[in-house]
């Protein structure tokens, strides 16, 4: 007895195509709509659409579901459909990139190949899963680009996450960080970096991030550099920030 509506919407879809050439199924389920439709259509294609493996595995294994050259599971087309989008960012492109080579035993050649990318591009973008946690949410959240995530490759562990922490706070370009990275690598740079103005040397200014800090109530940095700088709020969540926002529309201008 078929209780879902998916499942009764699907079957109801053959009273307006009787006879389909080919059927796409999104999602697996336990594999027994694809199952049913190639026992009532025995002449049609079935692509099934389910990008999670241990689906799969539980239908073969449990409900009967298998594969032949009629009846498919489409996940790495769909994998693969996935990466050609252009709003990925370089993280979510590389874990896909390792999910395709452990999960359907592509080499990177294979994969260059199928998404028309050279292999030193698809191994640089795997490489990027090798960087710390906190550096990788750095780069999906867009705190630092791709060409900064692979000078940070060089280095690993704490090392890696303070570079990055230097990279952010001082606005380095990916040029400047190559020469921290190259500094750190030759030990030239045993101290962490500080931007030439050091702010927490400066009384007057650690005073105004101090009025600031009790102002809005959230932590805050000022980075000095020449007459210029950045001014730092960590923020929880986005009422934290629209209470920050009206509190500057209603400070009158000086």
């Amino acid at each position: 007895r078929m209780v879902f509506s998916y499942t009764q919407m699907s079957m109801a879809s053959l009273l307006l195509n009787p006879n389909p050439a080919s059927v796409l199924i999104v999602g697996l389920g336990g594999g027994t709509l694809p199952m049913a439709l190639r026992d009532l259509l025995p002449n049609a294609r079935i692509d099934t659409v389910e990008i999670d493996e241990a689906v799969v595995r539980v239908a073969k294994e449990y409900f009967g579901y298998r594969e032949d050259e009629y009846n498919s599971n489409t996940a790495l087309a769909a994998l693969v459909e996935n990466l050609q989008r252009t709003d990925l960012n370089p993280m979510e492109e590389s874990r896909a990139l390792v999910r395709i080579q452990s999960e359907f035993n592509f080499s990177q050649e294979q994969m260059a190949s199928e998404l028309g990318k050279s292999r030193s591009s698809i191994a640089n973008m795997i490489r990027l899963c090798n960087l710390e946690t906190d550096v990788q949410k750095h780069l999906e959240c867009g705190d630092i680009d791709l060409g900064h995530a692979k000078c940070l490759l060089a280095i690993s562990g704490e090392e890696q996450s303070s570079a990055c922490r230097d990279v952010i706070e001082l606005g380095l370009t990916v040029r400047q960080t190559e020469q921290l990275i190259k500094k750190i690598l030759t030990g030239e740079n045993n101290q962490k970096l500080r931007s030439p103005s050091r702010s927490e040397d400066d009384p007057a200014i650690l005073e105004i991030q101090q009025d600031i800090e009790s102002s809005i109530d959230l932590s805050t940095k000022i980075i000095s550099k020449g007459e210029g700088g950045r001014l730092i709020i960590d923020y929880e969540c986005t009422h934290d920030l629209e209470r920050v926002a009206s509190k500057l529309k209603a400070t009158p201008a000086n």
